[in-house]
């Protein structure tokens, strides 16, 4: 028997097709992690919550309470500021007034205790936008405070049974009905927490690496590979008629397959979820393992006396045996079908059932067992042991957690029993095809282009890809939307009135802004002056001074006029609004990561397979017959594969652009980019209009070199899956190391040359630049030549 499972191990986790199918899945888990995660102009970065817990975790309790109130009241604070900061920008001023006048009424002294930090952006201390703050800090106050009031919360639960029970309805029944029985059962399941000690850490990393529904469709499908090899290999090859035959062939054979897929399914198992626990405890912090499991507010509900670690271990267990149920099940459809098609048709019809009962049944239905108790309901372990629930059953409740346990039991033993009779009965030993009629006739030309185009874009399905990376590119940039502050607001309207030559009347609209600031500040250095001598109090003083802060409130934009004004006096240059033209850069708000790291995948997953496909269907000995028509094979697909991705880019720029212009206009495009400040940094001096084209052609040329790179892999590896697997190893990993923090290893990519505005001329300097660029160009040089080499060559 240990021999046999063995050999039933070895014969698929030895497959190089099969290792890499699995560390796709793994590296595709590891990016949707990634990607699904990214922050928005609303939504915080992983690495503020990390930041967060950095803060607290030498805290006490008591501390680390104070703290985050403190937090809390200083983002409060800043959006009353913010508030008051807008009202004043409204076009309807008697509006704006009033709202001002209530928003300060509402908050007494908040304006003038907070106006200081908010203009000197003190209050942002873990991201850069103030609704990215208060996002964050909301979310952790919510989180604490729920956690730090858990003896409120137990003590609620006996509360209401107590007066439940003393209500009429309850009492004339004698205890009898469900909803009575049931407060009995949940105060006495409750009532040994009392004594649970909570440690507050922000529960961010553990409820993302927890329950991410993609990991679980990626070890599905890692299931599905697994259990259908473990069958359709000997059918096909009909070993089966002779194995069968032997007295280890029939029942020892299928236990040694089904304790095959028992150790797979814990095997990959563990390792999807220990890359999420990696992953988040990496960018976002997971806290203490051994801390309670009601220390997570999500997680406050249940009713386990158990640590962290030990609910990640139950989940862990559980969902391995829920994907072995769902591979059993699979196993036992391949054994009795003929098609290899149909163990994936039954897996999906499972999975999809199931899936429509669990978003179907209501979770307060009479029947909601069927919404938890099918394959779907029992892999969301987070709701299993992270939360409370009894079943109606007869009138009685019957807790949730035993039945399922029981159920699970149920399950793999039926599973296990109906595979095993099924092989041993089976007579289907042998896999027959179905042939689908054509539904479009060949149609004989000459034109090269069109046969290559055919073959890599439909016969490999790039395409599909294409398009696919198309929909997500666009969507990412189109629903990208840029907020403007008010003091961002005020920058604009300044200069727009500014924008172009120097003249009088716009100098006389410089000056005189000027002095309005100057005799604001003026003023409450005189105010202050008279706090100091004692002539009026403090209070009083800050009174006094509140509407002089009203003046001063945008003087940080109006010092950026001041520097485009000093430039174009000195220079002879023209006004121009930058912000627009920074966003498009990537010098604020960069988002140059994530499409680097989509295109690059779009690259890869589209065109890995253009020369190996040749090879595997031995295309080369009919293709290459000549060597003129190998160099022209060659030229066709590598052509073909640059112009297909050039859409796909150009789509990106244009949707940035549309998204950019709706909120920062983007005018005097022909001016100097030195009338960028950035770029007055950098040294650059070119008409604007032509540094974004260069920026556009560096970026093209980088996603070229991604191209020939992945081309060359493809023909020197002659295997899809490696050449993919390598070319993710080698383009796409380091990207996302470094988005996890590993900042090095941005520096083994093309990601810097990708990102040369801010990457390598703001960070780094021309001369970076210009070393990224010449080696660049030497690998496009190498991969073309070692791209002709082969074309030449005979097979």
């Amino acid at each position: 028997m240990i021999r046999l499972l063995h050999f039933e191990l070895d014969k698929i986790w030895r497959k190089p097709s099969f290792l890499l199918s699995v560390a796709v899945l793994i590296i595709l888990n590891v990016f949707l992690l990634w990607y699904t995660n990214l922050s928005d102009s609303e939504t915080p970065p992983l690495s503020s919550y990390k930041a967060v817990q950095r803060d607290m975790e030498k805290l006490t309790e008591s501390e680390k309470k104070k703290f985050i109130e403190l937090l809390y009241d200083d983002i409060k604070g800043a959006n009353v500021v913010n508030n008051v900061l807008n009202y004043r920008n409204f076009a309807d001023e008697n509006m704006g007034k009033a709202m001002e006048k209530k928003a300060k009424a509402e908050n007494p002294g908040i304006f003038e205790k907070y106006y200081e930090k908010f203009i000197s952006g003190n209050y942002l201390k873990y991201t850069d936008s103030l609704q990215q703050e208060t996002a964050l800090i909301t979310e952790i106050y919510d989180e604490a405070r729920r956690v730090f009031h858990y003896g409120n919360y137990l003590a609620d639960i006996e509360k209401r049974k107590n007066t439940l029970q003393g209500i009429s309805v309850f009492s004339s029944e004698g205890g009898k009905s469900f909803s009575a029985r049931n407060l009995k059962k949940e105060a006495a399941d409750y009532e040994a927490l009392s004594s649970i000690r909570t440690e507050f850490s922000p529960s961010k990393g553990i409820t993302s690496a927890d329950s991410p529904e993609m990991t679980d469709l990626l070890l599905l499908l890692s299931v599905f590979l697994f259990a259908s090899a473990l069958i359709y290999e000997e059918k096909e090859k009909k070993l089966f008629l002779i194995t069968r035959s032997t007295p280890a062939g029939r029942t020892k054979s299928i236990s040694a397959k089904l304790a095959a897929l028992a150790i797979h399914c814990f095997t990959v198992t563990t390792l999807f979820y220990g890359v999420n626990l990696a992953f988040f405890a990496t960018t976002t912090g997971v806290g203490s393992l051994f801390r309670s499991l009601q220390s997570i507010s999500s997680y406050m509900g249940s009713n386990l006396q158990i640590s962290v670690l030990t609910y990640l271990a139950l989940g862990l267990i559980t969902k391995t045996i829920v994907f072995f149920v769902i591979g059993a099940v699979l196993v036992s459809v391949a054994i009795l079908s003929k098609q290899s098609f149909l163990p994936y048709l039954a897996g999906t019809v499972l999975m999809g059932s199931s899936m429509l009962l669990y978003l179907l049944v209501p979770a307060s239905a009479a029947v909601n067992w069927l919404k938890y108790l099918n394959p779907i309901g029992l892999l969301h372990t987070e709701e299993l042991y992270g939360a409370y629930l009894n079943f109606n059953l007869f009138g009685h409740p019957v807790s949730r957690l035993h039945l399922s346990w029981f159920i699970l039991i149920l399950y793999s033993l039926c599973a296990t029993v109906f595979t095993v009779r099924a092989f041993v009965q089976s007579r289907n030993l042998e896999v027959s095809r179905i042939e689908l009629p054509a539904f479009s006739h060949f149609k004989p030309h000459v034109n090269l282009y069109r046969h290559e185009g055919y073959k890599i874009l439909i016969m490999n399905r790039a395409l599909v890809v294409l398009l696919a990376f198309t929909l997500l590119f666009g969507y990412q940039h189109l629903t990208k939307t840029y907020t403007l502050t008010p003091t961002e607001t005020y920058y604009q309207n300044m200069m727009m009135d500014l924008a172009g030559d120097l003249t009088p009347e716009k100098t006389s609209l410089i000056e005189k802004e000027n002095n309005r600031y100057e005799n604001a500040f003026e003023k409450i250095s005189q105010i202050e002056e008279m706090v100091s001598k004692g002539k009026v109090s403090e209070q009083e003083g800050e009174n006094m001074k509140s509407p002089y802060y009203s003046e001063t409130a945008f003087y940080p934009a109006f010092q950026k006029v001041l520097n485009q004004y000093d430039y174009v006096k000195e220079t002879g240059g023209k006004f121009v609004y930058d912000t627009g033209y920074v966003l498009l850069l990537g010098l604020a708000d960069n988002n140059r990561l994530q499409d680097f790291i989509l295109l690059t995948a779009c690259i890869i997953f589209s065109f890995s397979a253009v020369f190996s496909m040749e090879y595997r269907e031995k295309s080369w000995y009919l293709l290459g017959s000549t060597v003129a028509g190998r160099k022209k094979v060659y030229r066709s697909k590598v052509i073909l594969c640059m112009v297909t991705i050039l859409p796909v880019f150009l789509l990106g720029w244009l949707c940035q652009v549309l998204q950019v212009v709706q909120s920062c206009p983007l005018n005097q495009i022909t001016a100097s980019s030195m009338a960028l400040p950035q770029c007055r940094e950098i040294g650059v001096d070119v008409p604007i209009i032509v540094f974004i084209l260069l920026m556009v052609l560096l970026q093209l040329l980088t996603l070229v070199c991604v191209l020939l790179v992945t081309l060359v892999l493809s023909q020197w590896l002659k295997n899809h899956l490696l050449a993919l697997f390598t070319s993710v190893l080698l383009l796409i990993v380091p990207v996302v190391l470094n988005a996890m923090g590993l900042s090095f290893a941005k520096w083994a990519s093309l990601f810097p040359l990708f990102d040369g505005t801010a990457s390598c001329l703001e960070d780094q300097g021309i001369n970076v630049c210009l070393g990224y660029l010449i080696a660049t160009a030497i690998l496009i040089i190498g991969c073309s030549l070692a791209l002709r080499k082969a074309s030449t060559k005979s097979n």
